[in-house]
């Protein structure tokens, strides 16, 4: 089996410094049009994931404000905060 044969993923789980060596010596022996197609999908994932850290970080303020709006309600209509805790316990 030859170096080039086994994926870069497999190789990068195991040790990821020897897949960060492996992926840099791909990246100077490619030709031009591999290496730019692996450039094209390595910003695509960078890409992708940057989305989703955004999506998952505007979903988890926007959780909390719905939560403290619901505190406050729950304040307003007479709760006491130990009645509150408990509505909210999600550990039992």
């Amino acid at each position: 089996m030859r170096l080039c044969d086994i994926p870069t993923e497999m190789i990068a789980t195991k040790n990821p410094q020897i897949g960060k060596a492996v992926g840099i010596l791909m990246d100077l022996s490619a030709d031009e049009r591999t290496r730019l197609l692996e450039e094209s999908r390595q910003k695509a994932l960078w890409d992708y994931n940057s989305r989703m850290k955004g999506a998952f970080d505007k979903g988890e303020a926007r959780g909390e404000a719905r939560g403290r709006q619901d505190v406050i309600s729950l304040l307003k209509s007479g709760k006491s905060p130990d009645e509150i805790v408990r509505m909210f316990d999600t550990a039992k």
